[in-house]
């Protein structure tokens, strides 16, 4: 009997022209990477690949990898802001935000708030000039976070709110003071304040001059502090002025 043909010898397989994979049947397309052209080959049957099985690597796409790398991330940022390792944006302990605050932190009785806050610093420091105290300078941190105590104030007086807590302030600072920090916090009525000044709020600068007098009034000791990073808000509700101030 003669040699068998090689042919017989050779099962035909067809190979993906972009990641080499081979299928038994002409059935584009390629069950690996989706390829649409798949060329005839043949080859001995000993050289065979495991065509019969799929393993997980070659239908597991990469969007799939990403998605359950985010899927675990998240839930492991879960279960760390639960147990109080980390704050979450959005979460009380981790966001200066403060939602449905009574009362108004931008306008009082048509004046700007914010020319106040800066008018209040640039006054405060003139009188600590005069005494031979250095100046406070505005940091964005410890107003931030003078900005949250004093919503929460307001909050608590006039809401369902509360006030803060140590480790809502320490997070808000972060690295803004490298030790102690100061704080005071007061609620003038118009009358407390007409009686620094008959006229409070005929402008920004008469107002922020009122609570500066009133203020140091009642922190002349925090008000002196040599330290110069300092922060300030002033929030208006119901006929009050609730004013504030951290100092580091």
């Amino acid at each position: 009997m003669g040699p068998e043909s090689t042919d017989a010898q050779r099962t035909p397989e067809w190979a993906c022209t972009e990641c080499g994979r081979r299928h038994q049947k002409h059935s584009p397309p390629c069950s690996r990477c989706g390829n649409a052209t798949l060329r005839k080959d043949t080859q001995h049957a000993d050289e065979f690949e495991d065509v019969g099985s799929t393993g997980w690597l070659d239908v597991l796409e990469a969007k799939y990898v990403v998605g359950y790398l985010v899927t675990g991330l998240f839930l492991v940022t879960v279960l760390l802001a639960t147990a109080g390792v980390i704050n979450l944006p959005g979460t009380a302990d981790g966001n200066p935000r403060v939602e449905d605050v009574p009362g108004n932190g931008a306008t009082v009785n048509g004046l700007d708030i914010d020319t106040v806050e800066r008018l209040y610093l640039d006054q405060l420091n003139d009188r600590r000039a005069a005494s031979g105290y250095d100046q406070l300078d505005r940091s964005h941190q410890l107003t931030e976070l003078a900005t949250f105590h004093n919503k929460h104030e307001v909050k608590q007086d006039y809401g369902d709110g509360s006030g803060t807590t140590e480790r809502q302030r320490e997070g808000i600072i972060g690295d803004a003071c490298t030790g102690k920090y100061y704080r005071a916090d007061f609620a003038f009525t118009t009358d407390e304040l007409a009686a620094k000044h008959p006229e409070p709020y005929r402008n920004e600068s008469v107002l922020a001059t009122t609570l500066v007098s009133a203020f140091v009034e009642n922190t002349e000791e925090f008000s002196n502090y040599s330290r110069g990073a300092t922060g300030v808000d002033v929030h208006a509700v119901n006929g009050e002025i609730y004013i504030a101030q951290f100092l580091c």
